[in-house]
């Protein structure tokens, strides 16, 4: 309670001193900050990419400078900016406010206030000139008055959009429920065709078939060097924790299937960390999303099962997933992004058995890329019968990896950077 209480009087201060800033004219100040919080991850080129940073998309950002020469990559954290977006607009309701910030019409003037900021911020800083602006997703509320500041002086304002991997026909209603109906920039570049014909269906403002480009995913490039397993040996168990709310918020489940889907998932994580607890010669990591309310329901887990003090488990909810995945033998993970990570560093796919006929598979469609499992005990039988064959997923996935991540043989940052360097100078 006493650490809840003082990060509140902190942030209470903080947005004191900055409404300060604010109301003196002080925008030397605030430009100091915004350089304290831009990190430079590339160096030597003669344009410079800002990119509005925030978890994963780093990732893709880190790969893009990797992969250049030509661009100079900053980052700058998402929270700079909305700190400063609730000031001007702090008596706009932020329930949803990214689905509806542009309803709000009654608040142009603070609107306009925002917008006449980032301009003195960006456009009148004479320290570094941004060639191009890239971020994350479209509908940020706290965005959109950055991106109508590039289009009205020329500075070409990307998507590279992090979202919306999921099986075909849920697409279109994931965008419908989460969208606010118009694109603000140059262009939007997203993980593969699926997401850009629904897009093109939906029929958002600003969206037209020459401005939305499938490009894959930059951060998956680096597997092509990660080093394949080469033994039946397995030591180590990487398991994705999921919230099946998180996974079927977008489907018309019932309330009766929505309490058997909770409680097959709580079982299924009750069954790794009982396997954990009985097989010691195995280390097993849990990694659950950032968040602190995933990781304390593990917690909660653990302690229902008297495991908090098992040498050979361990919780992450910050870690590159990279580097984990690089030290795993097997992955467990459902219906999640990794699944595509997992097959790229030919690693031992396991998926739960859970959902069944509730819940649509990634890979509804296609060859199946892993095995099923229920419990500790298929584990230990498929530790038991690992060969050769294990990995035919690999081979015979191509399809399903194209269909999902636009896989092109390592490319992404490639197809990434072409699409940031022609709009700086086309634009």
């Amino acid at each position: 309670m006493k650490k809840f209480s003082f990060n509140m009087i902190k942030i209470f201060i903080k947005n004191i001193f900055l409404q300060l800033l604010i109301y003196l004219n002080l925008y030397f100040i605030i430009e100091r900050l915004f350089f304290k919080n831009l990190k430079q991850i590339s160096f030597n080129a003669n344009r410079n990419v800002i990119c509005l940073g925030r978890s994963i998309f780093n990732d893709d950002v880190f790969e893009l400078a990797k992969n250049t020469t030509e661009l100079n990559f900053y980052i700058v954290d998402k929270s700079f900016f909305i700190n400063f977006f609730y000031i001007f607009l702090s008596k706009m309701p932020k329930h949803q406010n990214h689905i509806h910030y542009h309803k709000y019409e009654n608040f142009f003037d603070q609107k306009m206030k925002y917008y006449k900021f980032l301009e003195k911020l960006f456009i009148n800083n004479k320290k570094i000139k941004f060639d191009l602006f890239l971020s994350a997703n479209y509908n940020y509320a706290w965005q959109q008055e950055l991106a109508k500041m590039c289009n009205n002086n020329k500075i070409p304002f990307i998507v590279l959009l992090k979202e919306f991997i999921s099986p075909k026909k849920d697409i279109l209603t994931n965008i419908e429920r989460y969208t606010n109906n118009n694109f603000i920039g140059y262009k939007m570049l997203v993980y593969n065709n699926n997401i850009r014909n629904a897009f093109l269906e939906k029929k958002l403002h600003g969206i037209n078939k020459n401005n939305i480009i499938s490009t894959g995913v930059p951060r998956f490039d680096r597997y092509k060097y990660i080093k394949p397993i080469r033994n039946k040996i397995i030591k180590n168990i990487l398991f994705f924790s999921f919230d099946i709310e998180d996974k079927s918020r977008h489907l018309d489940i019932c309330k009766k299937d929505m309490n058997k889907l909770n409680n097959e998932t709580k079982n299924f994580h009750l069954e790794i960390i009982k396997f954990a607890k009985n097989n010691p010669s195995y280390d097993i990591c849990i990694k659950t999303k950032s968040n602190v309310r995933y990781i304390s329901k593990i917690r909660k887990y653990i302690k229902e099962l008297n495991a908090t003090k098992l040498n050979n488990l361990k919780l992450s909810n910050n870690e590159s997933v990279f580097k984990l995945i690089q030290k795993a033998e097997i992955i467990i993970c459902f219906n999640s992004i990794t699944m595509f990570e997992s097959i790229l560093a030919k690693r031992y796919l396991l998926l739960p058995d859970i959902g069944n006929g509730l819940v649509k598979n990634l890979f509804d469609g296609f060859n199946c890329p892993g095995n099923f499992i229920k419990n500790g005990k298929d584990i230990h039988s498929f530790i038991n019968n690992v060969n050769e064959d294990n990995f035919n997923s690999q081979i015979d996935n191509k399809d399903f990896l194209y269909n999902f991540i636009h896989h092109d043989n390592y490319k992404s940052s490639k197809h990434v950077n072409k699409q940031l360097i022609d709009a700086i100078f086309k634009y």
